[in-house]
């Protein structure tokens, strides 16, 4: 499992969650046929841009078969123009993976 934590620039809040709306179909399917979640986190500190104004955090869950099948797609993303706006709208980002135990 990744999940992923996108810190999104201040005051481009909405603009993204239109545009996370009308591009997600692209996230789905390299997911695919693994799980694809996001939403804004709301239990975070919140933290100041540049400019003074509080910056929001989107967090991303996605299955996968592997780490390396996750960087591999992951890498296709960064290089695809069909993801540039995840570029273009956050200030950064942290990723992470984790295994799901079975006990």
């Amino acid at each position: 499992m990744a999940f992923g934590r996108y810190f999104i620039k201040a005051g481009t809040k909405d603009k993204f969650a239109e545009i996370f709306a009308a591009e997600k179909h692209h996230l789905v399917e390299i997911a695919r046929p693994r799980p694809f979640r996001g939403g804004w986190r709301i239990d975070r500190e919140r933290e100041e841009g540049v400019d003074g104004a509080e910056k929001d955090e989107f967090v991303i869950f996605t299955g996968w078969d592997s780490v390396a099948h996750h960087c591999a797609s992951l890498a296709e993303m960064v290089g695809s123009k069909k993801f540039s706006w995840i570029r273009d709208s956050a200030d950064g980002a942290e990723i992470g993976h984790g295994n799901r135990l079975e006990l």
